[in-house]
């Protein structure tokens, strides 16, 4: 005799029938906190959806078998949801949209104009590990879904400025804004900053 039934399993060992049991525990695979997890998860796939390639240059350095998307999970699941409320946000300040070795740069500030949005910084002059051939990639989304991107080439000052061309937006159209430095073989990456806009 031989073969299985619901949590029951039958063969023959030794001349002998053995009937093993295995544990059958079925749990509610709908609990609340299940559900709210799965709110979590769906809103950082859009926001990765919607960022298109901006995640691609963001996370170079991941290991050889992990995917773009694998890695932005990873870092952004259990910091970048907002959970105070019933309904899980996410928590654009927390986001990591890029993460690397490259020097991070300093945002000074950042202002908006009908042009669009033009952010200041300053970054090591120190090129041990990074060059005046890296780019500052600059991008921007707004309440309404559109994405606005600016890379340039850093250079050998310190200071530097960005504009992310986008025609007569308002503050409260924003809905975030990132700063981070590639490489420019696009290999390396700093770590991304999220950048606060004055009105």
């Amino acid at each position: 005799m031989h073969g299985s039934a619901a949590n029951f399993t039958t063969y023959k060992l030794g001349g002998q029938n053995i009937v093993r049991v295995k544990a059958f525990h079925p749990k509610n695979a709908n609990t609340i906190r299940q559900q709210h997890h799965r709110a979590c998860f769906k809103l950082l796939v859009k926001v990765y959806r919607v960022f298109g390639g901006m995640t691609d240059l963001g996370f170079p350095n991941r290991p050889a078998n992990q995917s773009t998307y694998n890695a932005f999970m990873a870092a952004n699941l259990p910091n970048a949801i907002d959970t105070t409320s019933d309904v899980p946000k996410i928590d654009f300040r927390k986001l990591v949209v890029a993460s690397g070795t490259l020097p991070m740069v300093t945002v000074t500030g950042a202002t908006i104009d009908s042009t669009g949005v033009f952010v200041e910084y300053t970054c090591s002059t120190n090129f041990g590990d990074g060059g005046a051939t890296d780019r500052v990639v600059a991008f921007l989304r707004t309440t309404t879904g559109e994405l606005a991107v600016a890379r340039q080439v850093r250079g050998n000052a310190a200071n530097g400025a960005v504009l992310i061309p986008i025609q007569d937006l308002k503050v409260v159209e924003l809905e975030c804004v990132y700063l981070f430095t590639t490489s420019a073989d696009e290999k390396r990456a700093s770590n991304s900053v999220f950048v606060e806009v004055e009105g």
